[in-house]
């Protein structure tokens, strides 16, 4: 009994230890790392496919970007409510530790390389103001740098977000539930 209570009190404090998970783009690939105890846990990072070069004709391509945007459209309408119970279980129960990105915009033209980075600049504030007001963020640090005299745009970024191994169960739990509901229902 008393070696039964002793599991049964690792794994709850097992449960409820930080959890630290990194997700980075660098030189073109998405890697994922998370970490429990200061030490990596898991790690994914994609190895990236060659594409086919086929030639598709203009109504070809029309068609597939027509097909792919309504697909898409009756995604976005199917997990809108998903979306709100995931962005209020994430506020609720994880935060952003940091935000890092470095960019550098080039376009081989003096101006509109200016005007390039300055609309950059609006996009990714806008975009860090809205993951703000969805989930708290202890510190970012945002670097757009020009490139005048180059046509370049290279982006490295990472993003470090901290819960619980609980909370993240939880919340994976509650929004499966919430994806299983939403099938029946259109069934």
């Amino acid at each position: 009994m008393l070696i039964a209570l002793g599991i049964i009190a690792i794994i709850v404090l097992l449960l409820f230890l930080p959890l630290r998970i990194v997700f980075s783009y660098h030189e073109k690939v998405f890697s994922t790392k998370v970490f429990a105890f200061g030490v990596q846990i898991f790690k994914h990072s994609p190895k990236t496919q060659k594409k086919d070069k086929k030639k598709d004709n203009a109504e070809e391509t029309v068609k597939k970007a027509e097909k792919s945007v309504g697909k898409l459209s009756e995604k976005i309408r199917h997990y809108a409510s998903i979306s709100r119970k995931a962005t209020t279980l994430a506020r609720k129960y994880a935060k952003i530790k940091s935000i890092t990105l470095k960019m550098n915009i080039g376009t081989g033209d003096a101006p509109s390389t200016a005007i390039s980075t300055g609309i950059m600049w609006g996009q990714v504030y806008t975009l860090i103001g809205i993951i703000g007001s969805i989930m708290y963020i202890d510190k970012h640090d945002v670097e757009i740098t020009p490139v005048y005299n180059e046509n370049v745009l290279s982006l490295d970024g990472e993003c470090i977000i901290k819960s619980r191994i609980a909370y993240i169960i939880f919340i994976a739990i509650t929004i499966l539930i919430k994806i299983n509901s939403r099938k029946g229902k259109e069934e």
